[in-house]
């Protein structure tokens, strides 16, 4: 099992290219390696059900392996997470998502 909490990687994803990011980077491929201890080296999962939102959302985008989906449960109309992809540079994932009213 993996505790989410002893990894720093949550929150908004910081400017891409500043010391924050690389900081970012670098935990959030620490909480990688903890899923490929599970599922083998190079192993990223193949769908990720993604509740929080903005506060994972990068993240959950970098374990999904190419052609993988992330689906967002309970996301708010408001809600951002979506448009952070193209920062990630996520352009091999699936979305599938359902939104309430807020």
């Amino acid at each position: 099992m993996i505790n989410r909490k002893d990894f720093k990687c949550w929150g908004q994803l910081p400017t891409v290219g500043s010391p924050e990011y690389a900081e970012w980077f670098a935990e959030a491929r620490k909480f990688g390696k903890a899923i490929w201890d599970i599922t083998g080296k190079g192993n990223n999962v193949d769908i990720v059900f993604e509740h929080p939102g903005e506060a994972t959302f990068p993240v959950s985008t970098l374990v999904c392996k190419k052609g993988g989906m992330v689906v967002i449960c309970a996301a708010r109309q408001a809600s951002t997470a979506p448009s952070t992809s193209a920062t990630c540079g996520c352009t091999r994932s699936a979305f599938k998502g359902h939104t309430s009213p807020i």
